[in-house]
C-alpha cells in the first residue's frame, strides 16, 4: 500500500491466471432446431489490473480492467468500478 501526503491510501494490483475447461461434449438442444455442441474445452489466460483507494476511514473506491483469451473463447476488455461507504 502507498500512503499519500493527504492521508489517502492507494493499493495497485495485478492478477494473471490460467483457466482449463475439461468438458468437451456439452450437447444442447434448442426447440426443434437440432443439437449443437457447445465446446469450450481448452486453456485460456486471464489478465486483470486495478487500483483500490481509501479516501477516508469511511469512504473507499476501486477501479479494475480485465481481458481473457484462449482456445475457442475470448472475453473482450471489461471494466469495473465501485465505491464503498461505511457508516
Amino acid at each position: 500500500n502507498m500512503r499519500l501526503g493527504n492521508g489517502m491510501e492507494v493499493e495497485p494490483w495485478l492478477k494473471a491466471a490460467v483457466r482449463k475447461e475439461f468438458v468437451d461434449d456439452n450437447r444442447v438442444k434448442v426447440n426443434n432446431d437440432g443439437n449443437f455442441v457447445n465446446d469450450l474445452s481448452g486453456r485460456r489466460g486471464i489478465y486483470q489490473a486495478g487500483i483500490k483507494a481509501s479516501f477516508s476511514s469511511s469512504l473507499s473506491g476501486h477501479l479494475g480492467v480485465g481481458y481473457s483469451h484462449g482456445a475457442g473463447v475470448e472475453s473482450p476488455w471489461n471494466a469495473v468500478a465501485g465505491v464503498n461507504w461505511s457508516f
